[in-house]
């Protein structure tokens, strides 16, 4: 009984780590504080070789999807303006007809926030992207995220 719960446990493992491979990127999300009631959530992106998300600014007409965070706003904190990124490459894409942004090996994005309440906050929410290799493209589920401040 406990060699199949092993074998169980490690097929699990197994399963879920090759799927976490496919993803193609890896996120790291956390708080910075930056004075008495403001913090900076800070999204980092690692990126596998030869892969690229696009720019969390949306293009003009029928493009890319571009990277999207939400935030769960509960009253216990604001968003302080808007979601900025590291500096993106920007090119003429030939599949789409437009000029594009996007980012190769890693990526940050970062969203200042308000405290509202005194205490433990949590700050959660989802982000979504489009990953592409040479003009084979994915898009992974939206990835729920969660920082306590």
């Amino acid at each position: 009984m406990i060699k199949k719960l092993l074998l169980l446990t490690a097929g699990i493992l197994f399963i879920t780590s090759a799927h976490a491979q496919l993803l193609h990127t890896l996120w790291n999300v956390k708080a910075v504080k930056v004075n008495t009631n403001e913090y900076d959530i800070v999204f980092t992106v690692k990126i596998d070789p030869q892969f690229h998300i696009y720019s969390s600014i949306p293009v003009e007409g029928v493009g890319p999807r571009a990277t999207e965070v939400r935030f769960n706003e509960n009253g216990a904190f604001q968003l302080v303006g808007k979601l900025k990124e590291s500096k993106a490459k920007s090119e003429m894409d030939d599949g789409f007809g437009l000029v594009v942004s996007y980012f190769e090996k890693t990526a940050t994005f970062t969203q200042r926030i308000k405290v509202l309440k005194p205490g433990k906050v949590t700050i959660d929410g989802k982000y979504e992207y489009e990953i592409c290799k040479e003009g084979a493209c994915e898009f992974p589920p939206a990835k729920k995220f969660s920082v306590e401040i």
